[in-house]
């Protein structure tokens, strides 16, 4: 399927004014978790991003979701509640996407999703020592 001018295997693609288009990789999570969980890649500016949502580690989905791109940015929840993923495996999924920038989520949110940040680096620095990551603060902003 071509999405807009690059290729994704299972997106939708709306454009708005030819310069954001999107495409939703649905049924991303595990029946059991969250069975209506979605993915959403996002094209601005020549920019690719992959948003996980609320999702869970789906080993058998990292091909899909990857399709031969190269994303500028990934991101992933690590609260490891609700059926998201943890802080490894969110490392894992990152390990297989290989975004050029990492950004964990879903941590410090509410009282019932923790989540631990210190963990997430400890993760990424074992395991992808080489991955860029940002964990932001509230209010943060990049530039990518």
């Amino acid at each position: 399927m071509n999405f807009n001018g690059f290729p994704h295997c299972s997106a939708k693609q709306p454009k708005w004014h030819g310069i954001i288009s999107f495409g939703l990789i649905p049924r991303h999570s595990s029946a059991d978790s969250a069975p209506d969980a979605f993915g959403v890649v996002i094209e601005i500016d020549g920019k690719l991003a992959y948003i996980a949502g609320d999702t869970c580690l789906r080993p058998d989905k990292v091909d899909e979701i990857k399709c031969g791109l190269d994303f500028d940015i990934m991101i992933a929840p690590t609260n490891g509640t609700f059926g998201n993923m943890n802080e490894a495996e969110s490392a894992e999924l990152c390990r297989g996407i290989k975004p050029k920038l990492m950004i964990p989520c879903h941590f410090g949110c509410f009282a019932e999703q923790w989540g631990n940040p210190l963990k997430f680096i400890e993760v990424m620095e074992a395991e992808l020592p080489d991955q860029k990551y940002n964990l932001m603060r509230i209010g943060e902003q990049i530039e990518i």
